[in-house]
C-alpha cells in the first residue's frame, strides 16, 4: 500500500479517471466539465424547523414502552445516543459514580448479520448522565437482570464479542435489532 505523495498521487489519478469517465458517458465525443453532467445531481439542502418536545410528550413516550424497557428512551432523550447505540450499551459502559455512560459501541445489520461495530462516525465519547438519569439507570439496573449478547465485531466474520447489556427483548432476552422491537 503507498504512503505518503505516493498514496496522494494514485488517489488522485483514480479520481480523475473517474472524472474523466462521467464526462464521456453525457459527451462521448466531446471533453466537458464533468462536475456539470447531467448525470451528476446536487440536492439542494432542505432546512426543516426542529421542534423540540414538551416534557409530557417525552413522558408519554417512556410510559407507552413496557416496563423493562421504560428506562431506554429516558437514556435517549437526556444522553443523545443513536438507536444502535442504545441497544448495544451495557453494563461497563456506565459509570454511576462519575455520572457518566462511555458511549463504545452499536448494534447494527450487515446484510442479515447483526455486529456490534463502533459508534456512528467512529465517534467514542463520554456523555455526562443526570441525576434522573443515573438514578433511573440504577433501579433499572438492580430490577432487571441484564442479559450477555455475543456477537461479531465491525464484520459478519469478525471476533466474537460478548457485552452484558442493560436493554434486551423483554420476552426472549435477546439483543434489541435498531428500527423494531422484534426479536425475529
Amino acid at each position: 500500500m503507498p504512503h505518503g505523495v505516493d498514496a496522494v498521487l494514485v488517489v488522485d489519478s483514480e479520481v480523475v479517471s473517474a472524472l474523466a469517465e462521467l464526462g464521456h458517458v453525457d459527451h462521448p465525443l466531446q471533453r466537458t466539465n464533468p462536475a456539470r453532467s447531467k448525470i451528476i445531481s446536487v440536492s439542494n439542502p432542505v432546512s426543516e424547523k426542529v421542534t423540540v418536545w414538551s416534557d409530557d410528550t417525552v413522558w408519554r413516550l417512556i410510559d407507552a414502552h413496557p416496563d423493562p424497557l421504560r428506562c431506554l428512551p429516558l437514556v435517549g432523550a437526556t444522553c443523545g445516543q443513536w438507536e444502535g447505540e442504545l441497544y448495544a450499551l451495557a453494563e461497563d459502559d456506565v459509570d454511576s459514580e462519575a455520572q457518566l455512560i462511555y458511549v463504545r459501541r452499536q448494534i447494527k445489520a450487515l446484510g442479515k448479520t447483526w455486529v456490534f461495530a463502533r459508534p456512528k462516525n467512529n465517534a467514542e465519547r463520554v456523555v455526562p448522565m443526570s441525576n434522573l438519569t443515573t438514578e433511573s439507570i440504577r433501579v433499572h439496573m438492580a430490577k432487571y437482570r441484564l442479559s450477555e449478547a455475543t456477537l461479531p465485531w465491525e464484520k459478519p466474520t469478525g471476533e466474537l464479542r460478548t457485552y452484558r447489556l442493560l436493554f434486551t427483548h423483554p420476552d426472549s432476552g435477546q439483543h434489541l435489532r435498531p428500527k423494531t422491537l422484534d426479536h425475529n
